[in-house]
């Protein structure tokens, strides 16, 4: 079976954000593609020159992908087979969108994949560099990533936050986001931030805490989270740990204590109404401060400071009230 070979690359400065592949087919023609999306992580631009350069390939064909990231071969070897068989039911996968893409194309094709050094010289890996660099240049940024989506909140509060916090190998490179809306005024907030290695669970909490944080006034406030197990222990579990010591039933420390008692001393100084909603549903708020959160991943990433906040004088997507 001839093989092609599929380079890809990508350029990363946000909010700038493009990719390019480059098929190289048996006997030496090739074909190239670029691509650009603004406020993109670099693991989701890496991802979308994957998908697009497999997808321009006919059924059945043997591709060998060149990278010098080592995540997505990983990825695509070990993740993905899990999470299939899973039927993707794993809470906070990135990009999911275009991973079940990537397995679709696995499943169509014969893949394998070469983990390339940087600087080899190699002039289809030049080459595909230069086109990612070039289309990021020429690309238009919006000054905020546009408006998508609607969401219904609570028509009870004064504030709503959508929070999300995650890592990468877990524990890893880690980050915590939330969007926070006035809803009167529709000012808001979005803030960002990360540790170095931490858990999903620890970012979790502490992106529900920085969000109350916020807050200067005590304030009726909905916490939208995707985190079954940070609406449990700050609904149900602190109190039976409070009551004991600090101890779980167990007579063991809580993990990420200092994290649960701040948590502990802002929930009481506000009136706290939690609301679980899927991940990666399409929930505008929710896909907002995942975004967040895989941007201050990719600053941890790259020893930069994950910490960021920035006030918008209205919502980056439209927000209704329940009646």
């Amino acid at each position: 079976m001839s093989l092609h070979r599929l380079h890809v690359s990508v350029s990363f400065k946000p909010p700038r954000g493009a990719w390019s592949w480059r098929i190289v087919r048996p006997g030496g023609p090739f074909v190239d593609g670029v691509g650009t999306e603004a406020y993109a992580t670099a693991y989701r631009l890496r991802l979308q020159a994957v998908v697009a350069g497999l997808e321009s390939l006919e059924d059945g064909a043997a591709v060998e992908v060149v990278t010098t990231d080592a995540t997505t071969i990983r990825l695509a070897q070990d993740w993905i087979p899990a999470w299939v068989a899973i039927d993707f039911r794993k809470k906070g996968i990135e990009s999911v969108d275009l991973v079940r893409r990537l397995a679709a194309e696995l499943d169509r094709l014969t893949v394998t994949w070469l983990h390339q050094p940087r600087r080899t010289g190699d002039p289809h890996a030049k080459d595909c560099k230069l086109h990612a660099t070039q289309a990021a240049e020429r690309m238009e940024v919006p000054a905020e990533p546009p408006s998508r989506g609607e969401a219904t909140v609570r028509g009870d509060v004064e504030v709503v936050a959508w929070t999300d916090g995650g890592s990468r190998t877990n524990p890893g490179p880690s980050g915590w986001g939330f969007v926070l809306v006035h809803l009167a005024s529709g000012s808001t907030l979005l803030k960002r931030g990360g540790e170095r290695v931490a858990t999903n669970n620890r970012m979790e909490l502490t992106a529900v805490a920085e969000a109350l944080a916020a807050l200067t006034r005590r304030t009726r406030i909905e916490i939208r989270a995707d985190s079954r197990f940070a609406i449990q222990v700050c609904e149900q579990w602190r109190f039976g740990w409070k009551r004991r010591g600090w101890r779980k039933a167990d007579g063991e420390e809580p993990v990420n204590l200092d994290v649960v008692q701040r948590l502990d001393g802002l929930l009481d100084r506000h009136d706290v109404v939690f609301t679980w909603v899927p991940g990666h549903s399409g929930e505008p708020g929710n896909e907002r401060a995942d975004q967040l959160c895989n941007e201050a991943i990719d600053a941890v990433l790259a020893s930069a400071d994950p910490a960021d906040a920035k006030r918008l004088e209205a919502p980056p997507f439209t927000i209704r009230a329940a009646t």
